[in-house]
């Protein structure tokens, strides 16, 4: 039986150079583990950032939940800790979306003080915001 994929490198690709076309120098990566394809694509985005010279954070749920519900006040401290401009790479729709409401509830300002990028699109969530979510 056939299966199609998507490349996850070529992906990771589109977004770190998506992200330094805006100037951005400081990468970050947010992959749940309840996400199916959320490993693969933090490991390829991860390793185009080092290929080019960039660190990556990698950010993990503290309390290592397997569901979609993050941790507001732990992503809260998670983004206190990192440098703005920061560029956000999320595997999922989904949690990038609660990332960005996290934002929003912390007068944290999306794209200008941390540009979200979604590493698959889904219309209705990437939409749904005020600014809206891009994606790869």
């Amino acid at each position: 039986m056939g299966r199609v994929a998507a490349d996850d490198h070529v992906r990771a690709t589109m977004a770190f150079e998506h992200f330094r076309q805006k100037g951005l120098e400081y990468f970050v990566c947010d992959a749940p583990s309840v996400g199916r394809y959320s490993p693969a694509r933090a490991s390829a985005f991860f390793e185009v950032d080092r290929q080019h010279g960039f660190p990556c954070n990698l950010y993990s749920q503290s309390d290592n939940k397997h569901d979609w519900e993050i941790d507001h006040d732990d992503i809260l401290q998670w983004l206190s800790t990192l440098p703005r401009p920061l560029a956000l790479f999320d595997a999922d729709p989904y949690p990038a979306r609660q990332i960005a409401a996290v934002c929003d509830w912390n007068n944290i300002a999306v794209p200008d003080g941390v540009a979200i990028l979604s590493g698959d699109n889904d219309d209705l969530l990437c939409s749904a915001l005020s600014p809206q979510l891009s994606s790869v």
